[in-house]
């Protein structure tokens, strides 16, 4: 109890008042309400002047609290030392003579010392383990993500094109036919003496066929191709 206008009030009652311990464990705050509780005070209650004499059945209530000791050796099972160290030196500001609690203490500032001359903390080392994990999980996704934008994007232009062959159009029977009636365009790599030998055989041929004609029907035909 460490309000003092609590302890004031609880000096004037006649009833059983209770002094509990804070959760820090520190039982001198709870033994001095008592003392203040059981003398007798002049103060100022709610604008008038009081004067009692003590409450004799002021008394303790012990509750529980924080136990640093236990605290750091639950931190000393996470390596974490310097938590660790901190709690066992509140224990022992609590309690000076527990010897466990100052084995503990010696023994874990020892080893933050060593790790200290080997050039950092098994604290220090873990947390960059967790960064260096952190990292290559954050790679991880990285590649996974841009393994499936690579995908998405393929099949994008695979949809594209085959949606460009299918709205192609086909060629009509008509403009095929169109093309067959047209003259043929002389094909390329032949020279102008070869399509002239081509042409005289042509008209020899022809020649040959009005000849024939001629003599079965007494009739000149005079061949109508002008090469």
């Amino acid at each position: 109890m460490e309000n003092q206008e609590h302890r004031l009030t609880a000096s004037g009652l006649g009833i059983p008042v209770g002094m509990k311990n804070p959760t820090s464990g520190d039982i001198s705050v709870m033994l001095n309400a008592i003392a203040a509780a059981q003398m007798g005070h002049t103060f100022i209650y709610r604008g008038w002047e009081v004067e009692t004499a003590g409450n004799d059945l002021a008394h303790a209530i012990l509750r529980g609290y924080v136990n640093r000791h236990n605290l750091g050796n639950t931190q000393f099972k996470q390596q974490k030392l310097k938590e660790a160290l901190q709690s066992y030196k509140q224990s022992l500001m609590l309690r000076p003579d527990d010897m466990e609690c100052k084995y503990n203490y010696a023994y874990t500032k020892k080893l933050l010392e060593d790790q200290q001359q080997n050039g950092g903390g098994g604290q220090d080392n873990q947390d960059q383990n967790q960064d260096q994990n952190q990292n290559q999980d954050q790679q991880q996704n990285q590649d996974q993500q841009q393994n499936q934008n690579d995908q998405q994007q393929q099949q994008g232009q695979n949809d594209q094109e085959q949606n460009e062959d299918q709205n192609q159009p086909e060629p009509n029977e008509g403009d095929e036919e169109e093309r067959e009636g047209q003259p043929q365009q002389p094909q390329e790599g032949i020279s102008e003496q070869e399509q002239a030998q081509i042409l005289d055989a042509i008209q020899a041929q022809e020649d040959r066929t009005q000849e024939k004609l001629k003599e079965k029907q007494g009739v000149v035909v005079r061949g109508s191709k002008n090469w």
